[in-house]
């Protein structure tokens, strides 16, 4: 059992009341989808905030206890403020992500195995590193090597299916027509039904998604990244073809991993269930 949300820190007390109620839900470890201490505004040789990183981490520290007293370990993964220039830099651009967290390391993206029913991956949405190329081809293999895995969920920043900016164009709308033209395809093809979005700082539920239509055997993409900042308005769902659930909601997602299915439910900053997914595990 696992917590997951993002865009973690507009306002000191909605990231502190957004860290107690993970913890309170006494998962195993916490993934975070970037936009962790909004340390960098993103202009050109700016450095990082430190004291945005510092009372980043002393939130965690103070409120991700678990009931049994335990600190909630944490995965991260990189977002466009903890990068100089938000997008299309080089690790460089980064130096304070990459001094705080070892994963996913050098290489900005990685996979972590929990035995062989679980791989999460931990992508890099175009920050330090392109999406096509070898990030693409290290997916591609990854994948390829975990057919069997019953449990296969991506986490990146961007999302493939914006739940309140553009779906194709502004400044990161090349981002957005990437993922959908070199990672989706992967997705689909290696088994994957569920990934985390993030970015939009509002609520999303996607209908199952396949080959760029609704499909019953599709993918289910959740975000968009409304963990403790200020709230977006998400696109009208009625209209939105790929939208099935959205709104202007800080949340989390609680994931819960069974051999044959998994059951992720939405909670909303007063602790309340108000979405959830059911998937069962071929």
């Amino acid at each position: 059992r696992f917590v997951s949300g993002g865009d973690a820190y507009h306002q000191r007390d909605w990231m502190d009341k957004m860290n107690k109620l993970a913890a309170n839900l006494d998962p195993d470890f916490v993934v975070l989808g970037g936009d962790l201490a909004y340390a960098v505004t993103g202009k050109v040789h700016e450095k990082d905030n430190l004291q945005r990183w510092f009372d980043y981490f002393d939130s965690w520290k103070k409120n991700a206890i678990a009931p049994d007293g335990r600190l909630l370990p944490k995965l991260v993964i990189l977002g466009n403020h903890e990068v100089v220039g938000f997008w299309d830099q080089t690790p460089d651009a980064a130096k304070g992500f990459y001094s705080f967290f070892s994963m996913p390391g050098k290489q900005g993206y990685n996979h972590l195995d929990f035995g062989n029913y679980l791989t999460l991956l931990l992508l890099d949405s175009q920050h330090t590193h392109p999406v096509a190329g070898e990030q693409t081809e290290w997916l591609k293999k990854t994948l390829s090597k975990r057919r069997s895995v019953p449990h296969i969920i991506p986490f990146y920043h961007i999302p493939a299916y914006p739940s309140a900016r553009a779906y194709d164009s502004g400044e990161n709308g090349h981002i957005n027509i990437a993922i959908r033209e070199h990672w989706v395809p992967l997705f689909e093809k290696y088994g994957v039904k569920v990934a985390f979005e993030h970015h939009d700082h509002s609520y999303k539920r996607t209908h199952p998604i396949r080959a760029g239509k609704i499909d019953p055997k599709g993918i289910v993409y959740l975000g968009d990244g409304a963990w403790g900042v200020r709230l977006r308005k998400t696109h009208p769902v009625e209209s939105t073809w790929y939208l099935a659930n959205g709104g202007d909601i800080r949340h989390l997602f609680l994931v819960t991993l069974y051999s044959d299915q998994r059951h992720i439910v939405s909670v909303n900053e007063e602790g309340k269930i108000f979405d959830e997914v059911y998937q069962r595990v071929k």
